[in-house]
């Protein structure tokens, strides 16, 4: 009896001792946003968002500006036009705010969900090569560099650099 409880500890001291032996494994980190911001498919999206912006803007900008045309008709002929006729004109008038207002918020939300969905295209890229990274046996525990989680990290372990120069690399191949 006094054996087996020899043999039991002996037993329960090397399994912990072999667990206090290994090395802890090191925890990874990327900043995706300064992969988006980097790398050639964030540029791209970067780039297709600000031509959309602009053929956006310069659309609005036409509409304004015959917006003020109008407004500037109006007035010039408000001592000419009769009061029913007035009362048309001013209707008609803020009808076009209304709806030069309204396409504004479209443009807004139509953006928005473009953007969101270029940067989502980007973003699944990423966390693909970033999967396959963790695969590897490296690199197995990777998480986004966010500050309210992250407050420090050796530059050693942050594979930011890393991932855009992977991210380029499938892109340029392709």
């Amino acid at each position: 009896m006094r054996l087996l409880i020899i043999i039991l500890s002996f037993c329960v001291v090397s399994v912990s001792s072999q667990s206090w032996a290994e090395s802890p494994k090191p925890i990874y980190v990327v900043d995706m946003q300064r992969v988006i911001d980097q790398s050639i498919i964030g540029k791209a999206a970067r780039n297709n968002m600000e031509d959309e912006l602009r053929k956006s803007r310069s659309k609005l900008e036409a509409a304004k500006q015959e917006l003020e045309r109008l407004k500037a008709d109006y007035g010039k002929q408000a001592s000419v036009l009769s009061q029913d006729a007035l009362v048309e004109k001013r209707e008609a008038l803020l009808k076009r705010e209304r709806d030069f207002e309204r396409a504004i918020q479209d443009q807004r939300e139509v953006m928005s969900r473009k953007n969101a969905s270029e940067i989502g295209r980007v973003v699944e890229e990423v966390r693909k090569i970033i999967g396959e990274l963790a695969e590897d046996g490296e690199h197995p525990l990777i998480i986004e560099k966010d500050p309210r989680v992250v407050v420090y990290v050796a530059e050693e372990f942050d594979l930011t650099d890393k991932i855009v120069k992977i991210v380029d690399e499938k892109k340029t191949k392709i």
